[in-house]
């Protein structure tokens, strides 16, 4: 099939897609009810995680006594008040979530293109071991938060979803 922009002939099925449109030929690598999971896991999931793990941070902030605009409390503060400890915990949970979401997110729907039962598995995956790690950092006995290390696969899924997303990339060449 011709790509419409130069007569070359391309049997790959990113270029086909790319070529004639997202989402309109059905020539990926799976059905689109495969690609809806991708985009439910990606733009569903995901975010509906940020705003439990934000409404825990809020959550624990009154009680901790930390006013806005202060993103955490002090040393002083955790040494006064139990309370404090949990809610930095919690915030710095948020936080690193918040930082390795975006990217996590976009890797998963360009690898959803070629992959996508692929992506959207390891997407869910990455989500469960997200809320593990947020769990044992937040409600852990463990000191210095090393509770998270109960999600730390999140960074496997991350890896091969990355992955995946470069392989997609590179066919799509």
């Amino acid at each position: 099939m011709a790509d419409g922009r130069d007569g070359h002939v391309s049997d790959s099925p990113t270029r086909l897609w790319v070529s004639e449109g997202c989402c309109t030929t059905g020539q990926r690598g799976g059905s689109n009810s495969q690609t809806s999971y991708v985009i439910l896991v990606s733009l569903g999931l995901m975010p509906l995680l940020a705003t439990v793990q934000g409404t825990i941070v809020t959550g624990f902030r009154k009680p901790a006594g930390v006013p806005y605009p202060n993103a955490y409390a002090t040393a002083q503060q955790v040494k006064e008040n139990k309370d404090a400890y949990k809610f930095n915990c919690a915030q710095r949970a948020h936080q690193n979530l918040m930082e390795n979401m975006p990217q996590t997110m976009v890797s998963t729907l360009i690898a959803g293109l070629e992959y996508p039962k692929a992506a959207a598995a390891l997407g869910a995956g990455w989500l469960v071991f997200r809320a593990l790690y947020a769990y044992g950092y937040i409600y852990s006995a463990k000191a210095h938060g090393s509770g998270r290390a109960y999600g730390g696969l999140f960074w496997v899924c991350q890896g091969a979803i990355w992955a995946l997303c470069c392989s997609t990339g590179w066919k799509m060449l």
